[in-house]
């Protein structure tokens, strides 16, 4: 599988995005057991005693994104990362349903280092691409500029992994799976680097299986795992 970033992400998005990939392979993606449940629970705590509804907007890790879209005006969709309306909806009161492993664990770690975070069936999916695309709103309004994630020229996520297709969601007989982490400045490919390995050993502990790690950015559009 090769997954990369299509040029003009740098030329017509942000030149410094890069996205540090993670290829599960040979995973139990069974129900999540109690001890991930705790982690989400005691994430949310985290997000109720450290944020409000406005000052998550501001924080400088979500405010990046927003500012990334906010600068091309009408030209681009404006939206919310799925990193943000995660803690919206804690901080709603809302609990975060849980699924299976996987999937919970790129939740739980999403909210923990506040970056946009998705994952996908590996065995659904040929040569991803994150490119920027024209997308129609869920409104119907005019054509506009969007962040997606492609295979094959058609679009499996969007919305910053808010909208990812169900087709290619991992389920419990999902034995492969590609986790992303998608970052700009401020955070740093040594921040990223940690993020993957700490994740990495996660992964391992609960899910089992073998976890291979690399980046893409504009030095490195193109990996194959």
């Amino acid at each position: 599988m090769n997954i990369s970033i299509h040029q003009n992400v740098f030329s017509e998005f942000n030149e410094n995005f890069s996205v540090g990939i993670l290829h599960c392979s040979g995973i139990d993606n069974t129900k999540s057991p109690v001890d991930i449940h705790e982690m989400l629970r005691d994430i949310e705590e985290y997000i109720k005693l450290n944020f409000t509804k406005d000052t998550a907007k501001t924080h400088h890790l979500i405010s990046a994104w927003t500012a990334a879209i906010t600068h091309y005006g009408d030209k681009f969709h404006h939206y919310h990362t799925n990193v943000e309306r995660l803690m919206q909806q804690v901080l709603d009161g809302n609990e975060l349903a849980t699924s299976t492993k996987v999937n919970d664990l790129t939740n739980f770690f999403a909210l923990k280092n506040l970056v946009p975070m998705g994952v996908l069936d590996a065995e659904k999916i040929e040569n991803p691409q994150f490119k920027v695309m024209k997308t129609i709103s869920e409104t119907g309004a005019s054509e506009k500029n969007e962040l997606t994630l492609c295979d094959n020229e058609t679009i499996i996520a969007r919305e910053l992994n808010y909208n990812i297709e169900k087709k290619v969601t991992p389920h419990e007989k999902t034995k492969n799976a590609l986790i992303y982490i998608e970052a700009l400045p401020p955070t740093s490919r040594a921040q990223l680097e940690k993020m993957m390995e700490e994740i990495s050993a996660i992964v391992r502990i609960f899910c089992k299986g073998k976890v291979k790690r690399a980046i893409i950015d504009k030095e490195n559009k193109k990996v194959s795992l």
